[in-house]
């Protein structure tokens, strides 16, 4: 699945849930501490919970293995969220999702779509053609964009030392320095 078949332009949502979003949004969910940022993650999902008018779940927030994705996930048998110690935007709202919807697809239409209509700069940077949203850089946006990269050239101090012999480098294999 992509991604991209979950985004509806014409999805709405209560009027108090998107309030929410895009108050998560003005709080720049991304800035601050782990501690910030799990408050910020927090009252977005307090925001969403009553919106809906369902109990809030519980929300726990535990660190993520290196190499693991910071996904959200929810527990139903005891009503908890879990998210990584300094969540994701996407992760957070995709975790409401499931406490909300229960299946990961719902779950996922409905981030996504919170997140387009809130957050449409980033929005706008996602590469949604894989199972994942991912972040674009700037180069595959513009090749995203039909642009033509200009050739990569290194600036006139950016010589590699190996392959200068007038080089001053003495950290050289040939000194027996590293």
């Amino acid at each position: 699945m992509s991604i991209a078949t979950l985004v509806n332009p014409g999805r709405t949502f209560k009027p108090a849930a998107l309030r929410a979003v895009k108050d998560y949004a003005l709080a720049k969910p991304w800035r601050g501490d782990n501690e910030q940022r799990q408050e910020k993650a927090r009252t977005v999902l307090a925001g969403l919970a009553a919106a809906y008018d369902i109990v809030p779940p519980l929300v726990e927030f535990r660190d993520i293995p290196d190499g693991c994705i910071n996904g959200g996930a929810y527990v139903p048998e005891t009503d908890t969220i879990l998210l990584g110690s300094s969540p994701s935007v996407l992760s957070t709202l995709y975790a409401f999702g499931l406490a909300r919807y229960g299946t990961p697809r719902r779950a996922m239409g409905f981030a996504i779509n919170a997140f387009r209509k809130a957050f449409p700069a980033s929005f706008a940077r996602l590469d949604l053609t894989g199972a994942y949203a991912r972040r674009m850089s700037d180069d595959e946006i513009a090749i995203r964009n039909g642009e033509t990269l200009p050739p990569v050239t290194n600036n006139p101090g950016d010589v590699d030392p190996d392959s200068d012999p007038d080089s001053d480098d003495t950290t050289s294999p040939e000194n027996g320095e590293l």
